[in-house]
């Protein structure tokens, strides 16, 4: 089970274990070809091969270059020279005695230190400053605390990309263990470590003025990189992945001045970069492939808090970043106000507040994102507060000043210019808005469900409306001046209120402007006031009066509608035929719940070529097709209800659709939802049940990047859901049960296990569709445990792992053994959406894991001494797909891996047989390190770093393999495996190599050595 004592990672090499030898001389660092690997300058040192001399002995100088012969020309320029020079010498000579100076000869001696450099080959503390370098791999064997801590200044660490590799604990509370730590410190560097599987990666809290470069960190449960109340550090060339903790791959909190630079966090099971200081920098950093790419607290995450110019898909919190899907805004509510307000935030206590100078939401958020539009620069959460601004303004808010379900809040004094709302009021008691002048806003007051408010002393002017008041009882609006807005009063809904003593004039849609509904009211007052132009029947004091609009057109039949605007079936109705067919844009028909009847033939709705249609709340029954739409944008069908239909809602060749909260029940023949070529659209919460004559619920055919959630469809005479030629969705949480033929079905091009996005849905039975996890919705429990004894583990359905440790122990003890374990998973999906490992075999013989969709893991499959059989899987989104340590006679067959760091590791390990494996966008496809006699034959590997590693591995068989399409080398070799006849390794023919370092015992004619 997830936690188990025999769950423990494996040390395994990759590139940056190399050791220099001769035949990698010649070549450019390996770590220059992957993505986050470091690059150090062409003029760097190289650390010394032999650790220094100790600092008692004199160190070794180094010796001047040989002299160079010189013409016979350059020898008299030089005498030359020298005769000029002695008599200048002389002249000043002649000079000092005549002025009887004293000569004073000073002598000056140079000596340049050497720089001190000692060896790091195991875990301890450094108290001395200097410079330290790692000579091997660590292996940390360490429960709490740290394998290196710091404890002095003006020291530099270089990894020599050796590694680091800790054993957790992985249980995310005390006590944590640290790779690296420095505390209270200045001026260290840290370069070139390979870093896993710790609490925490490298982790400086306290540290001023210092150097993270070209570190390779992956796995830590906590956070990869944590920088805490540090100040003025540099983060370079970091490659940072698989943190399994809501922390963050990178984490900066407090401290200020930092730059990231070059930095990739990617693929952590929560968050990229999590941002929690101010004046920061970030700068060409690639921060993608994470769940939330960056995220920022309140105050950090403002507009101007930190300076960011690099990549980013997704972003909570940050509105100083903008990526390039999703963005949302700093939530400014969490910055708690005191009584002298310098910032936007919230009024959580009842009081008085001053505003202590002019605020603009620019500096705050990003007001170019339409979700900040939603934002309030001053939100007052408790009753009796009063806020006087004192003539200062708010500026570009979303909502300047926002009072909602609170009584007896005063604002007073305030200058608002170009908010989308200047004060927004809602489902409130008793407010008052004194003294107030907005400009330039789209709702300059907006009053909604407000009971006995006062709003006295206005000034509106180049507002959308000057005041809008909805839903409002017993207000008063006394002493305003509207005028040049659009609506200088707009009136939506209310009663009792009164408005007085103003001047509404130059509005230009209207000074006083009523709705098709409150026009002809007889509660509101309006008197004592200058205006202009209205329909209201109660302003009867305005100088022009015009009609009332008719804001809704009432339909009591069949019809063709040709007119923009909106529609309401006023009563139900009966069709023979087909009934509506809307022959324009721009319209909304809501049917009010009514019922719209037909004879089972014809089209209830019929939109063709129109755009910005919607069609809701309609009763649609015994049609031959309820609502049939093509070549539409932005068609919205919402809360309809359809009975007895053959097809439910069809939609063809449109986009920006948003079909929501349907229901079609007892339809046949054909789909209750038939979506055909439809892109980017919203399809969610809709329902289908109790389809005949062997229909099918909902078909998604040749449509991408849509969203299909919260969707149920039960009870079809064939399948749930139907993807044909439809990859690349974004499908989740829908629900299919008791479908005839499947609950879900997908064509091959769809059955990918990167087909869709999300993948977590629930039902009982599936074709294809390995993208999706198809669960009970009553049996959410992963069936994990620790295997101590032989067990026969057969898949009956998918598998969600949530955990993010591992999920099979196989491993003995001194009283049982779990030797011929097989773990079949006959073709079942398992989806880790935290990591972890699906299978980690410990010194346990003749162990089979086969027939596995594996999506999600850190490391899939691991095992270590005794004898594994790794075969028919298919492994996706992993940092290493199938690792062998130590083990003997490995067998890792016919398995697709794809989207790996590493896919297939032997480390140490004998006699493995690699057999037809098809690999495809991993990093290094096959890695063998130490080991003898393994046979490598007929596996496919394209696009990545390297196809075929090999690290000191001997007496390997290599025959009819392709290693193509490969960044840096399809085969490379390394130390012991290099050599020709020593290595003992044969090229037995047929291999196919993009090209190939050091292997020069290869043959085949495209793999000869360059």
């Amino acid at each position: 089970m997830a936690g188990d004592p025999a769950d423990k990672d494996y040390m395994f090499e990759n590139p940056y274990d190399v050791p220099d030898s001769g035949a990698e001389e010649s070549k450019p660092p390996l770590e220059s070809f992957i993505p986050g690997g470091y690059q150090q300058p062409q003029t760097q040192q190289q650390p010394p091969s032999q650790p220094p001399l100790p600092a008692s002995q004199p160190q070794p100088q180094a010796q001047p270059p040989p002299r160079k012969s010189r013409s016979r020309m350059g020898g008299k320029l030089i005498l030359l020279a020298v005769i000029i020079i002695v008599i200048i010498a002389a002249a000043i000579a002649s000079l000092s005695l005549l002025h009887h100076t004293v000569s004073t000869t000073t002598s000056i001696t140079t000596t340049v230190s050497p720089v001190k450099m000692t060896a790091i080959k195991s875990c301890g503390g450094i108290n001395s400053s200097g410079t330290y370098y790692l000579t091997n791999n660590i292996k940390a064997s360490i429960a709490k605390g740290a394998c290196i801590s710091v404890d002095s200044g003006n020291v530099t660490l270089i990894g020599n990309n050796n590694r680091l590799i800790g054993n957790g604990p992985y249980t995310g509370v005390p006590p944590f263990t640290y790779a690296i730590m420095v505390n209270n410190r200045t001026n260290v560097s840290i370069e070139g470590f390979a870093i896993s599987n710790f609490s925490y990666g490298i982790y400086l809290q306290g540290v001023n003025g210092s150097k993270v470069l070209g570190n390779n960190l992956t796995a830590e449960i906590i956070s990869v990189n944590f920088i805490g109340n540090s100040y003025s550090n540099e983060v370079y060339d970091n490659y940072v992945a698989h943190s399994v903790s809501k922390a963050g791959g990178i984490v900066v909190s407090g401290g200020s001045g930092n730059r990231f630079v070059n930095d990739t966090s990617a693929n952590n099971a929560y968050y990229g970069f999590v941002v929690n200081s101010t004046g920061n920098t970030f700068k060409n950093d690639s921060i993608t492939s994470n769940p939330v790419d960056i995220a920022c607290n309140a105050t950090s995450g403002l507009r101007n808090a930190n300076h960011f110019s690099s990549k980013c898909s997704t972003n909570v919190g940050c509105s100083f970043a903008q990526c390039t899907v999703s963005n949302l805004p700093a939530n400014l509510t969490s910055i708690e106000l005191g009584t002298e307000i310098k910032s936007c935030g919230s009024i959580s206590v009842q009081g008085r507040y001053y505003l202590n100078g002019s605020l603009n939401m620019l500096n705050y958020l990003n007001m170019s994102n339409p979700l900040s539009k939603n934002e309030a620069c001053i939100t007052i959460n408790a009753p009796n507060v009063y806020l006087d601004c004192g003539g200062n303004s708010i500026s570009n808010a979303g909502h300047a000043v926002s009072i909602e379900a609170n009584y007896n809040d005063t604002v007073n004094g305030c200058k608002l210019y170009n908010d989308t709302y200047g004060i927004y009021l809602n489902d409130t008691q008793f407010p008052k808005v004194e003294n107030i002048t907005v400009q330039k806003g789209t709702y300059g007051i907006y009053v909604s469900s407000v009971d006995n408010g006062v709003i006295k002393n206005v000034t509106g002017t180049k507002n959308m409306y000057g005041i809008y008041m909805a839903g409002s009882v017993g207000t008063t609006i006394n002493i305003y001046n509207l005028t040049n807005n659009t609506y200088g009063i707009y009136f939506a809904s209310g009663s009792q209120n009164v408005f007085n003593n103003g001047k509404l004039v130059s509005n230009v849609q209207g000074d006083l402007y009523c709705t098709a509904g409150t026009y002809n009211s007889t509660t509101n007052l309006f008197q004592n006031s200058q205006c202009g132009v209205t329909d209201c029947n109660w302003g009867a004091i305005c100088s022009q009066h015009s009609l009332p609009p008719i804001s809704v057109y009432p339909v009591n039949n069949c019809t063709t509608i040709s007119y923009p605007g909106s529609y309401a079936l006023s009563s139900g109705i009966k069709a023979s035929g087909s009934c509506f067919s809307i022959r324009t844009s721009n319209v909304s028909f809501s049917c009010g719940g009514k019922n719209i009847l037909g004879t089972n033939s014809g089209t209830a709705f019929t939109v063709l070529g129109r755009d910005n249609v919607t069609i809701s709340d309609c009763s649609i029954n015994k049609f031959a097709t309820g609502i049939m739409s093509s070549n539409t944008m932005y068609l919205n069908l919402q809360r309809n209800n359809m009975t007895n239909v053959a097809n439910g809602i069809v939609v063809k060749n449109s986009s920006l659709a948003e079909i929501s909260n349907n229901k079609v029940n007892g339809f046949g023949s054909g789909y209750a939802y038939e979506f055909l070529n439809v892109n980017n659209s919203i399809m969610t919460g809709n329902g289908a049940s109790a389809a005949v004559n062997g229909s099918s619920s909902f078909l998604v055919a040749n449509s991408v990047s849509n969203l299909l959630s919260f969707n149920t469809a039960n009870a079809s005479a064939k399948y749930g859901f139907v993807f044909d030629s439809s990859p690349n969705n974004q499908v989740f949480n829908n629900s299919a049960f008791g479908n005839s033929k499947a609950d879900y079905s997908c064509s091959p091009d769809t059955s990918g296990l990167l087909a869709e996005q999300g993948g977590v849905n629930f039902g009982y039975t599936k074709s294809g569709c390995k993208w999706l996890v198809e669960l009970n919705i009553n049996n959410l429990q992963p069936a994990c445990y620790a295997i101590s004894s032989a067990a026969a583990i057969n898949f009956t359905n998918d598998m969600l792992y949530p955990i993010g440790q591992t999920c099979f122990n196989v491993y003995n003890t001194p009283a049982t053994t779990a030797n011929d374990t097989i773990i079949n998973c006959n073709f079942h999906t398992v989806i880790a959406t935290k990591g972890g490992t699906f299978a980690n075999i410990v010194n346990s013989s003749n162990v089979t894991i086969k027939n596995c969709y594996l999506k999600g893991f850190s490391k899939a499959i691991t095992g270590s001494g005794g004898y594994m059989d790794v075969y028919n899987n298919t492994i996706f989104n992993s940092n290493v797909s199938i690792l062998a340590s130590n083990a003997k006679y490995p067998s890792i067959k016919e398995n697709n891996i794809r989207n790996a760091s590493y896919a297939i590791v032997l480390e140490n390990s004998n006699y493995g047989s690699i057999f037809n494996n098809n690999i495809t966008q991993a990093r290094i496809a096959l890695q063998l390190t130490g080991g003898i006699s393994s046979n490598i034959r007929g596996n496919a590997a394209t696009n990545g770093s390297i196809g075929m590693y090999m690290i000191n591995s001997t007496g390997d068989f290599v025959q009819n393999n392709t290693f193509s399409d490969f960044a840096r080398y399809g085969t490379d070799c390394i130390g012991a495996s290099s050599n020709a006849t020593a290595s003992g390794n044969l090229d037995l023919g047929g291999n196919v190599c993009s090209s190939n370092s050091a292997c020069y015992w290869m043959k085949s004619n495209s793999c000869l050595p360059g």
